[in-house]
């Protein structure tokens, strides 16, 4: 309620963490890294937190000032946010964002590929560590790699398999997203 209501004290929070943030962005240019990693969660499993509307006149116009010494710098930006975030995709993408790191369970994959490739916005395609990695059997994580890496043409470039493990996945799951990857990539 209160990023709607543009209360006082919701500024004064949000300025309080985008200084917090221009100082790391400040420390990793000085460091001359090639790209910077920003994220927040702005979906649900069905539709983003906020309309696009207010996203937009809240969120955009901080983004596009802690991004602009990324930009002036060359260097690229990488955007993580759980949640369906379909429609700030145009969104990150006019604001300088290179990669992101969507949540892939919550979009229709190849619409998500579809419109990436059109914005030219490269994909982290990361296997979902809650239902797939979990429960699943090692031949449909196996599967599952392989379709999101057909879907995403990830031989053409604009995206790349990103690979991480929790605690509690099955040992079989672990070893047939390891061995898929290493296939995929040839060794």
């Amino acid at each position: 309620m209160d990023i709607m209501l543009d209360t006082p004290e919701i500024n004064r929070i949000e300025n309080m963490i985008a200084e917090y943030v221009r100082a790391c962005v400040r420390r990793a240019l000085a460091l001359d890294v090639d790209g910077i990693s920003f994220g927040d969660d702005f979906g649900t499993q069905t539709a983003p937190l906020l309309s696009p509307a207010m996203w937009r006149k809240f969120f955009k116009p901080r983004y596009k000032t802690l991004f602009k010494p990324v930009i002036k710098a060359g260097k690229k930006i990488f955007f993580h946010s759980c949640g369906q975030i379909a429609p700030f995709l145009d969104d990150f993408r006019e604001l300088g964002v290179s990669a992101i790191w969507p949540q892939l369970p919550v979009f229709n994959l190849k619409e998500l590929a579809r419109i990436s490739k059109d914005l030219h916005l490269a994909l982290q395609l990361h296997p979902d560590r809650g239902d797939l990695m979990q429960r699943a059997r090692p031949d449909e994580i196996r599967a599952y790699v392989h379709k999101l890496v057909e879907t995403f043409d990830t031989s053409s470039g604009g995206s790349w398999l990103y690979i991480e493990i929790d605690p509690g996945f099955p040992w079989a799951n672990v070893e047939a997203l390891f061995q898929t990857a290493m296939e995929l990539r040839g060794n």
